[in-house]
C-alpha cells in the first residue's frame, strides 16, 4: 500500500478508521539517521495537541523539535564557540531538539536509537526542560499477539511506535521487510482499518502517510537481530555557489549516489549547477553507528563491538527485537498502563 497522497483525513472516513485524534500536522521529511527522533516527535507533538483541544489538568508545553535545522542544513558548520554555549545550556536543562537531548546524555551518537528504553528516556526528558510532562514504557510483543496491543491502544487513541525493518524498493517503500535488522527503522502507528482479512496500520514516516498490512509489522519487528557494522563521516552536498544542500552524517557511497541522480537530473533540464560532496573536517574523521546484536536469538547471535565514543557494548545498546514504545501524557499514566494488562513492560 506505501504512501498516501491524500487528505488523511479522508483516507480515515473513507475506512472507517480507528485513530488518534486530533491528527497534528506533518513534520518535514527526516533528514540523517534519526528515524526514532521523529516518530518520538510526531507523538509528543499529538499529545500536544491533545491538550490544546480537550485541555487537561497539568500543561503540556509544546514539544522540542526531533532535531535542530528541521527545514534543511545549516550553510556553514557551527563555530567551537557555539557548540560550547550549547553544552552550557544543556549542563542547565536547556535542549533546543530531542536528539541534541538523546547525544548529550550518550544515548546516540548520530541519532540512531537501537535501544527501545533509550527512547523512552528521552521521551521523559529528565533533566531537561520538559522533565515530567511525558511517560512511556518498552512492552514486550509477539507475533501473535502484536496486533492486538496496537488494536487495544487505538481505542484509547494512544499511538505506538515501532521498530522495524523498512523496504526502500520503489513499489515497496516504507512498508515492512525483513532483512534481520539491517534496515531497521522507527514509525509511528496513529490507526488502523480492517480491508478484506487483513487489518492495515496507518503510520507516520518520512514526513507523510504510509499504510501496511498491521500483522507486516509484527513479523518485521519479530526478527530484528543485528545490525551491519557501517561507517559514517558528516558530508554536505553543495554547488558551485557554495550553496549547501544537504549537511548530515551519511554513507560516503550513498552521498555519491545522490550526487550522481542530482546532477544527471540537471543536466537533463538544461540547469547550470555543479553538485559536489564535501567532507566536513570540522566532525569526527570516522564514526560507527551504533551497532546492534541480540544475544537472545537462539544465544547464537554473534557478540558486538563496543563504540569508542559511547564504549557500551552492543549487547546492551542492542534491544529492538519483540518491542515498542507507548509513550503518553504523565496524567494518563494509570489509563494508558490499565490497557497494557496481560503485557509485560518497563
Amino acid at each position: 500500500m506505501s504512501k498516501y497522497e491524500g487528505d488523511i483525513i479522508d483516507l480515515l472516513a473513507q475506512k472507517h478508521a480507528q485513530a488518534i485524534y486530533p491528527i497534528p500536522e506533518l513534520l518535514p521529511n527526516q533528514r540523517g539517521p534519526s528515524c526514532g527522533f521523529y516518530a518520538l516527535g510526531y507523538v509528543l507533538n499529538y499529545w500536544h495537541s491533545r491538550f490544546e483541544e480537550f485541555g487537561g489538568d497539568y500543561l503540556v508545553q509544546p514539544p522540542l523539535p526531533p532535531r535542530g535545522n528541521m527545514d534543511g542544513p545549516k550553510q556553514t558548520p557551527s563555530s567551537n564557540t557555539e557548540r560550547q554555549q550549547r553544552n552550557q545550556l544543556a549542563a542547565k536543562g536547556q535542549f533546543k531538539s530531542l536528539r541534541q537531548y538523546g547525544k548529550y546524555h550518550g544515548l546516540t551518537v548520530l541519532g540512531s536509537v537501537f535501544n527501545a528504553m533509550d527512547l523512552v528516556r528521552v521521551a521523559k526528558g529528565q533533566n531537561s526542560q520538559y522533565a515530567g510532562q511525558f511517560d512511556g514504557n518498552v512492552v514486550d510483543v509477539s507475533v501473535e499477539n502484536f496486533t492486538t496491543l496496537v488494536k487495544r491502544l487505538l481505542e484509547w487513541e494512544c499511538p505506538i511506535i515501532v521498530p522495524y525493518d523498512v523496504s526502500v524498493d520503489d513499489v515497496t517503500e516504507g512498508e515492512p521487510t525483513q532483512k534481520t535488522g539491517e534496515a531497521a527503522h522507527w514509525i509511528a502507528i496513529i490507526g488502523y482499518y480492517r480491508e478484506g482479512q487483513d487489518d492495515y496500520a496507518i503510520y507516520y514516516n518520512w514526513g507523510g502517510f504510509y499504510t501496511a498490512k498491521l500483522q507486516d509489522f509484527a513479523v518485521s519487528n519479530a526478527q530484528l537481530t543485528s545490525n551491519r557494522h557501517l561507517t559514517f563521516a558528516k558530508y554536505r552536498i553543495v554547488d558551485q555557489h557554495q550553496n549547501v544542500y544537504i549537511s548530515d552524517y551519511a554513507r560516503r557511497s550513498a552521498m555519491q549516489r545522490t550526487v550522481r541522480s542530482w546532477q544527471r537530473e540537471e543536466m537533463e533540464e538544461g540547469g547550470d549547477l555543479q553538485f559536489k560532496l564535501e567532507r566536513d573536517i570540522t566532525k569526527h574523521t570516522r564514526l560507527h553507528n551504533p551497532e546492534f546484536n541480540d544475544p537472545t536469538e537462539n544465544g547464537r547471535a554473534p557478540e558486538g563491538r563496543a563504540d569508542q565514543l559511547d564504549g557500551r557494548d552492543r549487547m546492551i545498546i542492542g534491544g529492538l527485537r519483540g518491542k515498542v514504545v507507548v509513550v503518553y501524557r504523565s496524567e494518563d499514566a494509570q489509563t494508558i498502563r490499565g490497557t497494557l494488562q496481560g503485557y509485560h513492560y518497563n
